[in-house]
């Protein structure tokens, strides 16, 4: 039993270490106070760009991004912008450059 506590204990510092390395995968571009386009890098296909609402309590994003995966990066990298919550999401049409990462 403890090798197995011991196993999961490395397995989740090795997943922790992992996402922490991750790079950053948009690039911000402030437009108005509190509001920034988020274009993505090239270090993972996003096909789109987003808009990020930092409001006085959370954020509001539109657009989701091609992938489920570009999602969660998009969702990380706007912590380096803000620590607020996402409490909204606007998809602006359902073509799935824009709406995948629903999934």
């Amino acid at each position: 039993m403890n090798h197995l506590i011991s196993a999961f204990t490395c397995l989740l510092v090795a997943t922790a270490t992992a996402l922490a390395q991750t790079p950053v995968a948009h690039r911000f571009i402030q437009v108005a106070p509190g509001v920034y386009s988020a274009v993505g890098n090239g270090t993972i296909e996003t096909r789109s760009s987003n808009m990020i609402v930092v409001n006085a309590d959370d954020v509001l994003l539109v657009d989701t991004n091609v992938t489920p995966e570009a999602t969660r990066r998009l969702i990380a990298d706007i912590k380096t912008i803000t620590d607020k919550p996402i409490r909204y999401v606007v998809n602006t049409h359902p073509h799935f450059d824009h709406a995948g990462g629903l999934a």
